[in-house]
């Protein structure tokens, strides 16, 4: 019974041994937010890209050789009794073809007969929060309204603070835009380092 345990154990962790080194000789890329880690990409993991002035691309990596991978694409087609998945032919692309990844939340789909932002999913929701839209829309209507009311009224006096109220809105959703990112530029901090394992 013990020497059963044991082959059992030892076997397991042969098998264990065996699949983690078949795993680590694929080559695989890091993206690096200056000297952060942010991803790790390998064969087998998803990504979505665009190229500089192309359209987006999503799909499994399916090998990872000299600098470049290689992506496969499926598209699933929603019918009323169920749903089909169509495969692309595999595509090479090279890293220094990638110049945007999505940001966080940010979920690539296809539809329209092309890769797009599915702006029904993910942290997209909240994109005009996220954004600053709604902040300067609110700015510049509180801000409209206090005119309009003084208009109404007959007094030229405006209230300086409901006015510094509405420009500190706006302001606010400046601020939101430019600090908001919709998508990770390769070049802008952020990079690709290519592995190799060795042997």
């Amino acid at each position: 019974m013990v020497s059963f345990i044991n082959m059992r154990n030892s076997l397991f962790i042969l098998l264990l041994l065996l699949n983690s080194s078949s795993w680590a000789q694929h080559d695989f890329f890091i993206l690096k937010k200056r000297t952060k880690t942010i991803a790790t990409y390998h064969t087998g993991s998803y990504i979505a890209f665009r190229e500089k002035y192309g359209p987006w691309q999503a799909g499994i990596i399916k090998k990872i050789h000299n600098d470049s991978f290689y992506l496969q694409s499926s598209i699933v087609h929603y019918y009323l009794m169920g749903s089909d998945t169509q495969y692309l032919p595999i595509a090479r692309y090279a890293l220094r073809d990638v110049m945007y990844l999505p940001g966080p939340g940010i979920k690539i789909d296809y539809k329209d007969g092309e890769f797009r932002v599915n702006r029904g999913a993910g942290h997209v929701h909240f994109f005009w929060v996220k954004s600053g839209l709604l902040f300067r829309i609110l700015g510049i209507g509180y801000g409209a309204l206090n005119i309009f009311n003084s208009f109404v009224t007959n007094t030229v006096q405006f209230s300086w603070g409901a006015m510094g109220v509405a420009a500190g809105l706006y302001i606010a959703g400046r601020i939101l835009k430019k600090a908001w990112k919709f998508e990770r530029q390769i070049g802008r901090g952020y990079h690709f380092r290519y592995m190799r394992p060795a042997g």
